[in-house]
């Protein structure tokens, strides 16, 4: 309210966390005794007063999370005690007022996630008393200010998500208080100073999805303290330093979608404490070293798009903690070890082996992978049938088996264990025989590519009955019959269908010859020819019998 402003000789005003709506009152203007203001996390509107500027005294203000709008007054800039201010979380937009630099005795800057924009004033070099700067999550564009380096308290840098370019500059690495710099999602470019190696207390270093080039700098390994190296979404080029393995406290390392060459780094292997490693989408190539048994801490390991070759060694069955392994997108061949599958039944999450040169059939032992969400073997050389033990992978949500060489028929006992199923990609096989009815079982199915196999016989009716099914494709196979009418056939288009010569009775085929009548499919015409011929056979048979009878009669009797 209002009334507010009467409060002269008030403080400390808190009123954080509650659900205010309205706008600041201007009356606070008047409070010029208050030392801390904060209305953080309610769901204030409207601008930020330009009249709290009056509050000289003023050590502490916090506004973020709420739901201001328009500009940062300049007025702010004027409350030169002030060593907290917060607005982050808002949809504040435009500059960031230049005379920033009177706030000398400012210590903590939290202004992420807004929609501010323009250059970051070179003048923030003056608040020498800074040790937290966040100004994520914004539109800030232009070069990285300079004289960044004078800022010798500053222990956490936060200017990622935003549109800067440029290079870092030098003065970036005198900051030797610096536990946490993060510039990741911006348009930086040019090389990574040797000079990193200076800020020897960083515990994580983000400069991931920028274009940054050049090779990664063996000073690097001077970090010994860092927790997270995110190099990710570069233009790094080169070899790995193998000066990261004085690293021992690593435990996320992410180098992936650079231009990383050369075979994978033993070094990597002697990180104990990794629980991320992502090297995916490089050049590396050779096979993937014994040496990653080392890594008993691993979660999460991509090691997809290279040059890998060889095997997938029994090692990696070591990692016991593994919840996600994508090797997808290398030259692996030979076949998927059962004993190697059977020791990942931690794996919760993915499994992709796919666009690799595997052989041999999938293994049963992949049934025991009961937690996983997302299986991916697609594009191999796999052969054999589709294992009924998968049937005890029961919280998978995809399963892509696509583009092998499988063949015999679907078990028809998997589709009713898998009820989470949301995605079946088993298109470009050999699988043959009637497609089960019991897929119809598949409530949360979503997309169901069955094309380019076969299957032979009519098309379940079940599937009409999905009512989640919205990608349906079993074209190129050799169904027959007349086409379900409702459910996801009423969208289908004739692609999804062509290639079955004799499918009829839906909107684009011809018209079924028995209408109202289900026709026989291939397998019934065959056993009703069986029996036609038996039912001649015996009849030819009991003639036989009856003229040979009647034969022995004639002689009787004569």
């Amino acid at each position: 309210p209002s009334e507010l402003g009467e409060l002269t000789n008030l403080k400390v005003l808190l009123l954080y966390g509650n659900a205010l709506s309205s706008e600041i009152p201007l009356s606070l203007g008047r409070c010029t005794s208050l030392l801390s203001l904060e209305l953080s996390m309610n769901q204030l509107t409207g601008s930020i007063p330009t009249e709290l500027g009056k509050l000289r005294s003023l050590r502490k203000l916090m506004l973020h999370v709420n739901k201001l709008s328009g500009t940062v007054p300049t007025s702010l800039m004027d409350l030169v005690n002030l060593t907290y201010l917060s607005f982050s979380e808002n949809s504040l937009s435009g500059p960031l007022p230049a005379n920033i630099r009177s706030l000398q005795n400012l210590q903590v800057l939290v202004i992420n996630t807004n929609s501010l924009s323009g250059q970051i004033p070179a003048s923030i070099a003056n608040c020498t008393s800074l040790y937290n700067a966040s100004m994520a999550f914004n539109e800030f564009s232009g070069p990285l200010p300079a004289g960044l380096g004078r800022l010798q308290n500053l222990e956490f840098l936060s200017l990622g998500d935003n549109k800067l370019s440029g290079d870092i500059p030098e003065d970036v690495f005198d900051c030797g208080n610096l536990r946490t710099l993060y510039l990741a999602g911006n348009s930086l470019t040019g090389s990574l100073s040797p000079r990193v190696g200076r800020l020897s207390e960083l515990s994580l270093l983000q400069l991931q999805g920028n274009a940054l080039s050049g090779e990664i700098p063996e000073e690097i390994g001077n970090l010994t303290k860092l927790i997270a190296l995110q190099l990710g979404g570069n233009r790094f080029a080169g070899r790995v330093p193998a000066s990261v393995s004085n690293m021992s406290s690593l435990q996320k390392l992410t180098l992936q979608q650079n231009r990383l060459d050369g075979a994978l780094p033993d070094e990597i292997f002697g990180l104990r404490q990794l629980t991320i490693l992502s090297v995916a989408s490089n050049r590396f190539v050779g096979p993937i070293p014994d040496a990653v048994s080392n890594l008993r801490s691993l979660s999460f390991l991509d090691m997809s798009n290279n040059a890998l070759n060889g095997t997938v060694p029994a090692a990696v069955g070591s990692l016991d903690q593994l919840l996600t392994l994508d090797l997808s997108h290398n030259r692996l061949a030979g076949a998927i070890l059962g004993a190697l599958i059977a020791k990942l039944s931690t794996l919760q999450m993915y499994l992709n082996l796919s666009n690799n040169m595997f052989t041999g059939p999938i293994p049963t032992e992949i049934g025991g992978l009961t937690m996983v969400q997302s299986i991916d073997l697609s594009k191999n050389r796999l052969s054999g049938g589709v294992p009924a033990m998968l049937a005890g992978c029961k919280n998978l949500y995809s399963l892509d088996l696509s583009a092998n060489n499988l063949t015999g028929a679907l078990p028809a006992g998997l589709f009713p264990q898998l009820d989470v199923l949301t995605s079946l990609n088993i298109s470009g096989n050999e699988l043959d025989e009637d497609i089960p009815s019991n897929i119809g079982a598949l409530k949360n199915i979503q997309t169901l590519d069955a094309s380019r196999n076969a299957f032979t016989g009519v098309i379940p009716a079940a599937l009409a009955n999905l009512t989640s099914l919205r990608s349906l494709n079993l074209s190129s196979n050799r169904l027959e019959g007349p086409v379900p009418d409702s459910g996801v056939f009423q969208n289908l288009s004739m692609s999804s269908l062509q290639g079955n010569a004799g499918l009829c009775g839906w909107k684009l085929l011809a018209p079924c010859h028995h209408a109202g009548k289900q026709g026989f499919s291939r397998t019934g015409l065959v056993v009703l020819v069986v029996l036609l011929v038996l039912a001649v056979l015996l009849l030819l048979l009991l003639v036989a019998i009856l003229f040979l009878g009647y034969r022995r009669y004639k002689k009787k009797k004569g």
